[in-house]
């Protein structure tokens, strides 16, 4: 209708007096103005609602989400990330686009906290979509960067089963590297195998511990050792009694960390009833809780 065109017309003339706006302030320098308009022009973009508009919001968030980092402004590029990731969804973009752009954006910042941020949004865009995994991956490798041995372990727990045999190993590797360099070799060893436990991927508990076996890493401390293949070892078969049985006898090094953990695995493997699943994202580490 006439009335329909006429508010299409004024609307479009809007966005466009805002991408004039945007584009001066850039020039300008004047950064945080530039973030304002750009949220102001994606919003109206998406309010249009048909896909030549989303599609315009995808590119308009993606390309200027690249100008911040050129321009140095990284913090800022990990917020508007944000945008891009609402534009993405209302255009339906494919996960593995998604995905791959998040990574390649993310391997360009130089400020890792930036970083961690930028991929939080990305984490939590994707929550409980194993095919994100990747994304922990690279969470993994800036917690490593800033030599933080336990973050980087807590975001490895989340790739068992990131695409193939050849990431697998990798994964794996770099859990054993993070485990060397942790303070407590073998306490460290014992959590991250009752991590991935905890997930249900016994397999990669068991490929890891074997690992740090044949490696020879660790060995200061042999109850955590002996804890963790007996644990894994009792999951392998219907031994409730046995589990029960372990953490008497290890209760000495039970700590706060092993024990949420051992809750978990209680219930994931005998359905124990007061145990709760509520907190999985906490106990596995939030990806910017606490310290980095």
């Amino acid at each position: 209708s006439t009335n329909t065109r006429t508010i299409m017309s004024k609307t479009e003339k809007a966005i466009n007096r805002t991408l004039k706006r945007l584009k001066i302030a850039f020039s300008n320098k004047e950064f945080y103005e530039v973030q304002e308009l750009l949220s102001s022009v994606t919003n109206r973009l998406l309010g249009i609602g048909d896909d030549q508009a989303f599609t315009r919001a995808v590119e308009l968030t993606q390309a200027n989400m690249n100008n911040f980092i050129e321009a140095g402004q990284e913090k800022i590029a990990s917020q508007v990330v944000a945008l891009f990731l609402k534009a993405c969804k209302a255009a339906s973009k494919d996960v593995n686009y998604v995905i791959d752009t998040l990574i390649d954006t993310s391997l360009t910042f130089v400020d890792m906290e930036a970083r961690l941020q930028f991929l939080k949004h990305g984490l939590l865009y994707f929550k409980n979509n194993p095919r994100a995994n990747v994304l922990h991956f690279h969470a993994a490798n800036a917690y490593w960067s800033q030599g933080n041995a336990e973050k980087t372990l807590e975001q490895l727990a989340f790739c068992e089963g990131v695409s193939n045999e050849d990431r697998e190993d990798e994964v794996l590797s770099f859990c054993v590297k993070a485990i060397s360099k942790s303070e407590q070799i073998d306490r460290a060893l014992c959590v991250q195998c009752l991590r991935f436990a905890a997930k249900g991927s016994l397999d990669y508990a068991q490929a890891l511990f074997d690992k740090i076996q044949s490696e020879e890493v660790g060995g200061e401390n042999g109850d955590f050792v002996a804890l963790t293949k007996y644990v894994l070892l009792t999951l392998t078969r219907e031994a409730k009694p046995l589990l029960d049985e372990l953490k008497e006898v290890y209760s000495n090094i039970i700590d706060d960390t092993i024990s949420s953990l051992w809750e978990i695995i209680d219930h994931g493997y005998y359905g124990k009833s007061n145990a709760s699943q509520s907190g999985l994202g906490s106990l596995f580490g939030s990806l910017f809780g606490g310290s980095s």
